[in-house]
């Protein structure tokens, strides 16, 4: 159950059908008060309907969402509730400028860094298809595009000298076969490993 600081696409599908609610009101007294035909009223109704529609096509709703949820959380203003990263990779694609934000506050976590690049892969598979291109999909691969002219994200987010040293892991095992499972695990999450695959002799 969310919050009530946290924004969801039912919530704004209320505030919708509640802003058409109170035009219809103000179209009936309209009606009343200028001495309007039925059809008027009917036509009216219709052409708010269409024009509200119109407008939230255009409207990045997820990318919305997202920024107010992490805009608002108590990792970024310090109060509210805190970012739930499993709604934000819900909403898709569309959220991961905002997602990037939020594993930024939240630091550096290999599950989110390849969750992210899950989206990101969707993403790109989306625009290798004409049936679902669109221009809010190619302003967002054009951010994605442009990230590693700048800074990747999976080295964004460690920074500071003294996170670096949280984020190290050592392999112990002397399973020469698990520790490359492992190796190769943490290079899909985007995380950098040194040191040699041998294992130790008994």
């Amino acid at each position: 159950m969310f919050k009530s600081t946290c924004l969801t696409w039912w919530r704004v599908a209320a505030f919708i059908w509640m802003v058409l609610v109170a035009l219809g009101l103000v179209l009936i007294v309209a009606r009343i008060a200028l001495n309007r035909s039925n059809g008027w009223l009917i036509r009216a109704n219709l052409i708010t309907l269409t024009a509200t529609l119109y407008i939230c096509s255009l409207v990045n709703f997820a990318a919305i969402i997202a920024d107010y949820n992490v805009s608002h959380s108590r990792e970024a203003a310090g109060k509210g509730v805190w970012i739930d990263m499993n709604y934000l990779f819900h909403l898709g694609p569309q959220a991961l400028p905002a997602i990037d934000r939020a594993i930024a506050l939240r630091g550096f976590d290999p599950t989110l860094v390849s969750r992210r690049g899950c989206l990101v892969e969707q993403q790109r598979r989306e625009m290798a298809s004409w049936r679902s291109w669109g221009l809010r999909s190619w302003r967002l691969q054009r951010t994605l595009d442009a990230q590693p002219a700048r800074v990747r994200p999976q080295a964004r987010y460690d920074l500071r000298p003294e996170r670096r040293l949280t984020h190290r892991i050592l392999i112990v095992d002397d399973d020469l076969h698990i520790r490359e499972v492992i190796r190769v695990a943490l290079k899909k999450a985007g995380m950098t490993v040194f040191g040699r695959a041998t294992a130790r002799k008994h």
